[in-house]
C-alpha cells in the first residue's frame, strides 16, 4: 500500500496539530503524519528491549520515511510496527489520526 506521510495530522476543528521543533527550541510546526512515524520509530520507550538488528531496522524505516515529497510503498508489517510504536509514543488523538492514515480511512 502507498502511503502519503506528507499529510498534516488535524485537530476537530480542522488546524493542523503542533509540534515542537527540534531546530529552533522557540518553535512549533505542523505534525505530518511523516514526522510521528518518525518520532515513533525512533524513540527509545523506557523498558523496552531490543537488539541492534531490530533497531536498525526501524532506523531504515524511519529513513524511507523522511522524503515526504511522494507517497511511500508500505507493507501492512511496517505500518504495523508504526502503530504499535505511535500507540505508545502519542496521546490518544493523535494516535486514532495516525492509524487512521495509515490504514487509508483518513
Amino acid at each position: 500500500m502507498k502511503i502519503e506521510f506528507g499529510q498534516v495530522l488535524r485537530t476537530m476543528d480542522g488546524e493542523p496539530l503542533q509540534e515542537g521543533d527540534p531546530r529552533k527550541p522557540d518553535k512549533t510546526r505542523d505534525l505530518t503524519l511523516g514526522r510521528a512515524a518518525i518520532n515513533s520509530l525512533l524513540a527509545d520507550i523506557e523498558g523496552e528491549r531490543q537488539t541492534g538488528a531490530q533497531k536498525f531496522d526501524r532506523f531504515k524505516l524511519a529513513m524511507r520515511i523522511g522524503n515526504e515529497e511522494d507517497p511511500i510503498e508500505m507493507t501492512v508489517g511496517d505500518a504495523a510496527l508504526i502503530k504499535e510504536r505511535a500507540g505508545i509514543v502519542y496521546p490518544t488523538y493523535a494516535v486514532g489520526l495516525i492509524w487512521t492514515m495509515l490504514e487509508g480511512n483518513e
